[in-house]
């Protein structure tokens, strides 16, 4: 399958991604992502980088370590894709914890609170964050930082998985299980 751009929104927060979870290698590219793999960072850096406009400035959202490494990373390489026009601003932290990842797959995903994310720092003036996270499943990373920017800017990630895509499907449909 060919990479789809995702533009949605969900709960009031904007959300774009560059494709679908399960799409070609994008599985395999967050994985690399998550490895700090130089080359996956710098093809994923590319394309994310034709998705932001000149005034964006990347906020890459913090690991279960307490501060953004891999996202870091990965918003460094879009702002050198750039030539620096995209401006990085790492001003979230959060608590060193159990990564949700992990917290998920034992049954017991973590709570806003859990998470602990604080603004840190400024953002820029004239410029719209985009909150960076490698991968978007749920969305709970991505909104609880985004609450605690002050509800402001999009979420923005390389791929999404199909799991917040069918809870907004039937929120926007009036299904429900």
């Amino acid at each position: 399958m060919e990479d789809r751009t995702i533009d949605m929104e969900v709960d009031g927060i904007r959300f774009i991604s560059h494709g679908h979870y399960y799409d070609g290698i994008n599985n395999w590219l967050c994985h690399k992502l998550k490895e700090n793999d130089p080359q996956a960072i710098n093809f994923c850096a590319r394309q994310l980088a034709k998705m932001l406009p000149e005034n964006a400035v990347i906020v890459p959202i913090p690991g279960h370590h307490g501060y953004a490494l891999q996202t870091l990373y990965l918003a460094r390489a879009i702002s050198e894709q750039s030539d620096g026009r995209i401006s990085v601003a790492n001003v979230l932290k959060d608590k060193s914890r159990v990564s949700n990842y992990q917290a998920k797959m034992d049954g017991h995903p973590l709570t806003s609170a859990e998470l602990g994310f604080r603004q840190v720092g400024l953002l820029p003036k004239g410029k719209i964050p985009y909150l960076l996270d490698n991968c978007v499943d749920s969305g709970e990373t991505a909104k609880a930082a985004y609450y605690a920017l002050g509800q402001k800017g999009i979420i923005l990630s390389y791929a999404m998985s199909d799991r917040l895509l069918n809870f907004e499907i039937q929120h926007s449909s009036g299904l429900s299980r």
